[in-house]
This record gives C-alpha cells, sequence and structure tokens, in this order.
C-alpha cells in the first residue's frame, strides 16, 4: 500500500496569513503600526473547563463561579468552594493559572476577570493565557469588556446563550506593541477612577435621599409634622367601613376573616394617643393566587386579554409595568377573588422583593400572579390608599410587615400575617393632608433621583466610549513611530517554527 503524501509544513508567511484577521473581517481600522489578530494566536493556552462538577468541596484550590467575580478581580473570599489536588487529577479538572483572563461564555455573558491565583471554574468560563512576548492580560481583560454588545451577537441559545471555544479563538483583537498595551491600560485605569469617583458620590448622593425621606416619613408618622385628629371622626370612619365590610360577608363577596383586634400589647407607643390602632384585616379584604389556581388553571403569555402583576413589577411606592405577561379573560374570570378591578394596595409576600408595596389604581381589569398580595380597602374613598401605602413604606411600617414572618428557606409573609398589621387611623382630612404633602417631597425625590440617575448612565456610556476609542487607538497614548505589533507577532511566529 502507497504511504500517504506526509502533508508539507507551513511557511512563515502562510502561518502569519492564518494568524492574521482578514481585511475585510477587521470590524474597524487602527493606527498603522497595529495589526488585527485572532485571540488563539496570542494565547499560550486557551482552557474550557469540564462540565463535571466536584461532589466535594474541602481542599485549597478555589471553584470559581460568577458570583464570584467583584470588578476586575474574583472577591476575597471567592465561593467558599475549594478543591483538592487529588481530585483535580482523578477527574482532570483544567486549573487556570494565576494571571489568566477569565470570561463567561455562557451565564452573564462576556463577563471578565483577572485571575490573582490559580483556579477550577465551573463551564461558565472559558480561561485565557496570554502569550507575555505578545499580548498583556490587563489590555486583554478591557478588550473582552469592550465586546459587551458583540458577545450578545455571536451567543448561540434561546434561555442562556452560549459561545463556544471556537469562536472565541477566532475572536479578533487589535493589537498595538506591549508598551503601547501598557500605556492604553493606564489611560483607561486612570480615567475609570476618576468617573467612579464621581458615581461614588452620586451614589452617596441617592442613599442620601432613600435616608431623607425615610426621616420624613417617620416624623409624619410618629405626629411630629401633624398630630391633631378628632377621635369623633376616626369612630365614625371605622363604623362605616366596618358595616361595608359586614355587607360584602353577608352578599358572600368574601369571607369572614379571623382578625384579633389591637390589644395594648400590639399598640405602636410611637403613634400619637389622638389615633387609633386598627389591624389590616379589620380595614381591608386581603387575599392571593392560591398555589393550586396557579399551576391548575394559570398559563402566562407573551400577549393576552388581561395584564397579570407579578413580584419583579411591585416595587417600592410604585407599580412598574414594565415586562407584562398575561392571561385569558376566562380564566381571570374563574379565578374572580384574585382579579384586579379596584384601586388596591399590593405587597409582594414571597421572593426578592418580599415585603414591598405600590398602590394598583387602573381602569382596566388585571390579576394577582401566585407571589403578590392584594389589600381592597372595604369602602370607597373612606380611608386613603396612599396614606396607607406610604405608611407601609416607613420604617414603622415596614417593622410591622415583618413582625412575624416566617422564617423559612424561603422567607414568607401569609395572609395572616399581613391581615395581623397594625395601621395607625387618623381622620381623612389628617390623612389627605400627610399624603399632599408626602406627594410634593416624593415629586421633588424623584426629579433628584431621576438627574442622578442619568447622570450614572452617562457615567457607563463613558467608559463605553473611553474603551471604544482605546482600542482604535485615540486615547492620545499612540506612538506612530514605536515598533510596528506586526513584526513582533512574525518574529514570534518564527521562534516557534
Amino acid at each position: 500500500m502507497a504511504k500517504a503524501k506526509k502533508k508539507e509544513a507551513l511557511s512563515l508567511e502562510e502561518k502569519l496569513e492564518q494568524a492574521l484577521v482578514p481585511v475585510d473581517e477587521q470590524p474597524y481600522e487602527v493606527p498603522e503600526n497595529w495589526c488585527w489578530v485572532k485571540l488563539m494566536n496570542l494565547c499560550d493556552d486557551i482552557i474550557v473547563p469540564q462540565r463535571d462538577k466536584p461532589k466535594k468541596f474541602d481542599g485549597d484550590i478555589p471553584w470559581c463561579r460568577i458570583e464570584d467575580i467583584e470588578g476586575k478581580y474574583l472577591n476575597g473570599t471567592l465561593s467558599n468552594q475549594y478543591v483538592t489536588s487529588e481530585i483535580v487529577d482523578a477527574m482532570n479538572l483544567r486549573v487556570c493559572p494565576e494571571g489568566a483572563v477569565i470570561c463567561s461564555c455562557s451565564a452573564s455573558l462576556g463577563r471578565q476577570a483577572i485571575l490573582t491565583r490559580k483556579c477550577c471554574t465551573n463551564q461558565t468560563f472559558i480561561g485565557l493565557v496570554c502569550n507575555s512576548k505578545l499580548l498583556n492580560n490587563h489590555y486583554l481583560y478591557y478588550y473582552l469588556m469592550s465586546l459587551e454588545q458583540y458577545f450578545q451577537t455571536i451567543g448561540t441559545g434561546t434561555t442562556i446563550k452560549y459561545i463556544s471555544r471556537n469562536k472565541f479563538e477566532q475572536l479578533g483583537v487589535s493589537l498595538p506593541s506591549l508598551l503601547e498595551q501598557q500605556r492604553i491600560v493606564e489611560q483607561i485605569e486612570s480615567l475609570f477612577a476618576r468617573l467612579e469617583e464621581v458615581k461614588a458620590k452620586l451614589e452617596e448622593a441617592l442613599d442620601e435621599i432613600d435616608k431623607r425621606t425615610e426621616i420624613v416619613l417617620h416624623n409624619f408618622f410618629t405626629g411630629k409634622y401633624i398630630s391633631d385628629s378628632c377621635s369623633d371622626a376616626v369612630e365614625q370612619m371605622l363604623e362605616e367601613i366596618v358595616s361595608c365590610r359586614e355587607q360584602m360577608i353577608s352578599r358572600k363577596e368574601i369571607q369572614r376573616a379571623k382578625v384579633v383586634p389591637v390589644s395594648e400589647q400590639d399598640k405602636l407607643m410611637c403613634i400619637p394617643q389622638n389615633w387609633k390602632q386598627v389591624k389590616m384585616g379589620e380595614i381591608a379584604f386581603v387575599t392571593k393566587l392560591a398555589g393550586f389556581e396557579y399551576t391548575k388553571y394559570i398559563s402566562l403569555k407573551e400577549e393576552g386579554e388581561v395584564p397579570v402583576v407579578r413580584a419583579q413589577n411591585v416595587r417600592k411606592g410604585y407599580l412598574n409595568l414594565n415586562n407584562v405577561l398575561y392571561i385569558d379573560k376566562k380564566t381571570s374570570v374563574l379565578l374572580e377573588r384574585s382579579a384586579l378591578k379596584k384601586k388596591s394596595l399590593l405587597i409582594t409576600f414571597i421572593g426578592a422583593g418580599i415585603g414591598d408595596v405600590c398602590v394598583f389604581d387602573k381602569p382596566e381589569r388585571y390579576h394577582l400572579a401566585p407571589n403578590v398580595a392584594k389589600v381592597e380597602l372595604f369602602g370607597d374613598n373612606i380611608l386613603n390608599a396612599e396614606y396607607i401605602l406610604y405608611y407601609l413604606l416607613s420604617d414603622i411600617g415596614q417593622k410591622e410587615i415583618f413582625k412575624s414572618m416566617k422564617a423559612t428557606a424561603q422567607p414568607s409573609l401569609s395572609m395572616e400575617t399581613i391581615r395581623d398589621i397594625v395601621i395607625p387611623i387618623p381622620e381623612i382630612s389628617v390623612q389627605n393632608k400627610i399624603v399632599d404633602f408626602i406627594s410634593v417631597i416624593k415629586e421633588k425625590e424623584l426629579k433628584e433621583k431621576e438627574l442622578i440617575k442619568n447622570t450614572l448612565l452617562q457615567i457607563e456610556l463613558m467608559k463605553k466610549s473611553i474603551l471604544a476609542k482605546a482600542f482604535r487607538g485615540k486615547l492620545g497614548t499612540n506612538n506612530p513611530d514605536e515598533e510596528s505589533s506586526l513584526k513582533l507577532l512574525k518574529q514570534i511566529i518564527a521562534e516557534n517554527m
């Protein structure tokens, strides 16, 4: 049998051509002494961790996860998960060395960090070990940061996007000399540091606004600003509420809830003495969409007849109707008890936003998701719903919301604990005054916050602009007389032939 013809070795020029990004694939122009190189030709190693996860964590080599990334480096504590050298060998785990740049190729796509110690990682990350003669790892870190939007376009998948090793290897890098790379890194970090100083002051200002509002709310509900209230007027108001409640029960619109009236032990000592204190269940109908109802009947869709309010729509003090899902009206009518048809308070009772409260006041029909409770005040306009909202947002109200929270693996509020919240009630004119005053303060606060948030957004856009200029050679650091990176690349390839 004839022997297979031995494949001829590539010449230096052919290898150089393979390493460079073709001109028609280069995304933008760079200075003449820079060149576009495929990432695989700038790395000593590209590490793709195995998908298998160790079952035991008791060693000294950190097992890095996406939540361990904190800025440019990993956080100090990591995940508190470590593997032994024996497990590394037995499972043939890849270890990323100190100085490697890790970049997420899956969850939180494109998030990157520089390792300050050797680490094992899960399949989320790809590890990039720079060839130190060609590529500065800090330069690569910032370069990957500049590709945030690009990563979204090349990622594949529906639920979670993914970038393959091959795509990382073929990734084009705009490459200046090592000296210019260092200058670019220093310039980026200097400019970013100044922006971070401004950002920190703006975030501090946001915190101050929140603290100032907390003090204002506290002072209103402890009677520091307004304390007068006619006891007779409050008693008459509460009688009307009881009458409305009893009529609804007699018409079988609601069932009687077991609510124990406020005892001396329950009373809030900070509330003005001439205000009446009642339980939420005495003045409002509190309910939710039951878990079995959700499982049996609800199918959330991108489009439909009745919008559904989920926990992510309930924010502290306002209803955010971005990203709303829908159900059909037939299902909503079938589950009438948990429909939203009138002004009410909404409280998230389980999940990330537990305790967040807002007012629902939409003319059209909506429906509850299984993690949001509704609080419908008995009677129309007997109580001011915004007054109850502001009280629940105050430190006093928040303490009442969480006083009996179930301390389980996933903390939650039951309908009973919501009905048990103590509510201070002054006469309606006082409620209205408090709401008017706070609304003016809130409106001013909203404008201040909007201005600060817009400025913070501008800072992030400025960072992106700095990165865009940096890798185009437009930060004013490039020396055109410096040796071409192409010449160095050619030299390195020749050395390795």
